[in-house]
């Protein structure tokens, strides 16, 4: 990771699970904008195509390699921000994973710990370590995702959903918690047949772009 501190003028921010179709839409857009980003991936092969497309639009951004599917190791993640950045102005996280559709007790034990770690755990990890420096921010602003269907209880998505509706939780009452911080935080609905997290999954997926996500967000983010 670059050690640099980058301009604190411009909006700072992270994007988690960089590689995913929403989040690399969002990384294009966001730095054509003239945003400072530190883009995490799990994949380093994934940073370096992405860190090509970032050169492409003509700026060059942080790259994170970590394997996010173990919540500790985002543990030092306030030391990756501290290194480049004095304040947060967002954070994006598009992490989501679900290997295959069975039935709740079908699981093991393993598997069901896998789902939560990643759909849940970690993502309570990224706000641990990064709140104290989105609260140094006017105005900081949380994106997630999922799909209301699944977390209300779609069958055979078994612990995903589980999680998916524990993170619609966490989501509500983090804004709850930090509304007089004037925290924005939010979780936005994919539609099902959509949603690039479960295209694996899905016999319907249609490609998609999240155009309209990408432009909401990214209008949200440069707000002054």
């Amino acid at each position: 990771m670059k050690q640099n501190k980058l301009s604190t003028l411009k909006k700072n921010g992270i994007i988690f699970g960089t590689s995913s179709v929403l989040g690399l839409e969002l990384a294009k857009e966001l730095t054509r904008k003239g945003t400072n980003l530190i883009l995490q991936d799990n994949s380093k092969s994934n940073l370096e195509k992405i860190s090509f497309q970032m050169k492409k639009i003509g700026k060059q951004q942080t790259y994170l390699h970590c394997n996010h599917q173990i919540p500790e190791n985002l543990d030092n993640l306030n030391i990756a921000i501290q290194q480049q950045f004095n304040k947060l102005d967002f954070i994006v996280s598009t992490i989501g994973n679900i290997e295959s559709l069975r039935p709740l007790t079908d699981l093991s034990l393993k598997e069901w710990k896998k789902n939560i770690d990643i759909n849940l755990t970690t993502n309570w990890v990224i706000l641990k370590n990064s709140e104290f420096f989105l609260r140094k921010s006017r105005s900081p602003k949380i994106y997630f995702f999922y799909n209301s269907e699944i977390a209300n209880g779609a069958a055979y998505y078994n612990s995903y959903s589980v999680s998916k509706a524990a993170l619609k939780s966490m989501v509500d009452l983090y804004q709850k918690e930090k509304k007089k911080f004037n925290f924005t935080v939010k979780i936005i609905d994919i539609e099902l047949d959509k949603f690039c997290e479960i295209s694996h999954l899905r016999p319907k997926y249609k490609k998609y772009n999240y155009k309209k996500e990408v432009k909401m967000i990214v209008s949200e983010i440069i707000k002054i």
